[in-house]
């Protein structure tokens, strides 16, 4: 009766063994699916800035009735606003997280987009494109300090 009761209990011990092992197994592939998934996010996040200085279009000039000196200032409009969002976002970052810099640079990225795309004067896009680089350097600061190694 005795060794029943024994054998039993070692029967338990060891299926409660194999349920967490499979419970341990479970989490470490949705830990590393989560993982790919911040990867992704991630990349996205620091693809804004790479596209929006390089994706220019070349009608601008025609489109706005400008010079292409006038149409250059929007390149160092967002150069500026580029490098001066990253010495902003890093302390806010440090102050407030991660999460949400980054959805209010996002936020600031899609008004600065969307007011180039709607703006009918060079100054009125060199100003979007001062707002834009203020949010997408959010994305880039902030997504370098995410990752740590």
């Amino acid at each position: 009766m005795f060794r029943e009761k024994e054998a039993a209990v070692i029967t338990a011990e060891k299926d409660d063994v194999a349920v967490e092992e499979i419970r341990s197994e479970q989490e470490v592939s949705s830990d590393s699916v989560t993982q790919l998934h911040v990867i992704a996010v991630l990349s996205a996040l620091m693809a804004f800035a790479s596209i929006s200085t390089d994706f220019y279009l070349p009608a601008m000039t025609s489109a706005l009735g400008a010079s292409e000196g006038m149409i250059s200032y929007t390149i160092s409009g967002y150069l500026i606003g580029f490098s001066f969002g990253q010495l902003v976002w890093g302390p806010v970052s440090d102050h407030y997280g991660r999460r949400v810099p980054i959805a209010g640079g996002l936020v600031l990225f899609v008004i600065g987009s969307a007011g180039c795309a709607v703006s009918q004067s060079t100054e009125a896009v060199i100003v979007c494109r001062i707002v834009q680089a203020l949010g997408a350097s959010a994305s880039v600061v902030l997504s370098r300090a995410t990752v740590s190694f």
